[in-house]
């Protein structure tokens, strides 16, 4: 049974062979004769031009190469795992009988079969020697080989015989409706990978060891935190009105906040007001009640007190929130929050200018 999951340094070879084969084909694009050299403001680069625009270019490759490596070794590794685990817990088909015999048949060997949806292939053969053999799939069914069809007629093509010859197996076929047939060859010999004399040079160029990649790691998250505040800047400029605004606004404290409210009731007919202690989770809130002696209906009640800490609260980091004013008997409650950073006022007054 063939094992999926080899050792980790086997993948890290092949990520790495891609590696240099992928800048080996970015380099012949930019120094290749064949093909027109990149320009920089319409004028063609000099030789050194040139070389330095690779290289700066060349730097981000090998650098993005290094910071996806881990990430996609682990991939390949989970998912041989468990292609592993899939072939090893996946049981057989029960009840395969022989065509020839009826017999039930033995499972001898299995396989997966598939790139993407794996699915397990069992190889059955029948205990009587009987052919043919049978590949059968998790599921039950029966595996059919594509049938070779006549380049001619496109009738199906008849295998006959096979030999082996010097490593070389060959097959003939012949065409079932006319008078085609063709021979096919095939190389038994294992074929030897030619040396690459410029390999071991090209992985020191192209596949960074873990001090330069680390070093390209901090140069992308500092390059990253400048990005950052230059978007932060031109976001600002864009709504710098806005953070005018947000500056002019009364900051503040609880302590602050609960004097403002009694100034702002003082001159009114609400008494008896009371604060709770505040809620000092995520966003920091603050309940309160309070007495409405004179006013007998209660969306007017509701009503009219709303509107008064909407206006009062307008230039303050503080507002109602989204409950509302409850009323009962006379007696009046609510809740305020406060925004307590830039942002969340710039939101708070977008959300109104909106």
């Amino acid at each position: 049974m063939i094992k999926y999951l080899k050792p980790k340094q086997e993948y890290s070879d092949l990520y790495d062979k891609a590696t240099v084969d992928y800048c080996r084909d970015i380099e012949k694009l930019w120094f290749d004769p064949k093909n027109k050299p990149p320009k920089n403001k319409g004028k063609n680069l000099s030789k050194k031009q040139l070389k330095a625009f690779f290289e700066f270019h060349l730097y981000f490759i090998t650098g993005e190469k290094y910071s996806k490596k881990e990430d996609v070794i682990n991939k390949w590794m989970q998912k041989d795992e468990e292609r592993d685990k899939l072939l090893e817990e996946t049981p057989p088909p029960e009840l395969i009988r022989c065509d020839t015999c009826d017999s039930l048949m033995e499972s001898e060997d299995k396989n997966l079969w598939g790139n993407k949806d794996d699915r397990v292939l069992f190889f059955f053969v029948c205990p009587n020697k009987c052919l043919p053999n049978k590949g059968v799939f998790d599921n039950g069914e029966v595996w059919k080989s594509t049938p070779t069809l006549c380049e001619k007629c496109n009738s199906e093509m008849k295998r006959g015989s096979e030999k082996v010859k010097n490593k070389i197996a060959t097959t003939e076929y012949s065409c079932t409706n006319c008078d085609y047939s063709f021979t096919d060859e095939f190389d038994l010999r294992t074929k030897k990978e030619k040396p690459d004399p410029n390999f071991e040079k090209d992985i020191a160029r192209f596949c960074l060891d873990k001090e330069k990649g680390d070093k390209y790691l901090d140069f992308k998250r500092r390059m990253k935190g400048i990005a950052e505040i230059i978007e932060e800047h031109k976001e600002k400029e864009k709504n710098k009105d806005l953070y005018k605004k947000v500056e002019k606004l009364k900051k503040l404290t609880i302590p602050q906040f609960k004097e403002y409210v009694v100034k702002i009731l003082k001159d009114t007919h609400y008494s008896n007001l009371i604060f709770d202690k505040p809620d000092m989770g995520r966003i920091v809130s603050l309940s309160f009640t309070l007495e409405d002696p004179k006013t007998e209906n209660e969306y007017d009640s509701k009503n009219n007190l709303k509107k008064l800490l909407k206006e009062k609260l307008e230039d303050t980091n503080w507002r109602l929130m989204s409950e509302g004013i409850n009323y009962r008997l006379g007696v009046l409650s609510g809740k305020f929050r406060i925004y307590e950073n830039e942002d969340e006022l710039v939101n708070l007054l977008t959300k109104k200018k909106k």
